[in-house]
């Protein structure tokens, strides 16, 4: 567990990361709502390895 003081898009950025790396094999996907804090993904997603996908806008439930 990490505390953050502000949920800037470079403070979730490292947060992320530093969390995520010890687990990086078996992190394989993110995935985010649509929040300005997680502008840096493609960061993220670059030193985890991994794939990184978006909610849809305003819907909780899962298409099928």
């Amino acid at each position: 567990m990490k505390q953050i003081f502000d949920k800037s898009a470079r403070t979730v950025t490292d947060a992320t990361i530093e969390l995520l790396v010890p687990f990086k094999d078996l992190v394989l996907t993110i995935t985010a709502d649509n929040g300005k804090e997680f502008a840096y993904h493609k960061e993220v997603s670059k030193k985890l390895e991994c794939d990184y996908f978006f909610g849809d806008p305003y819907c909780s439930t899962q298409r099928g």
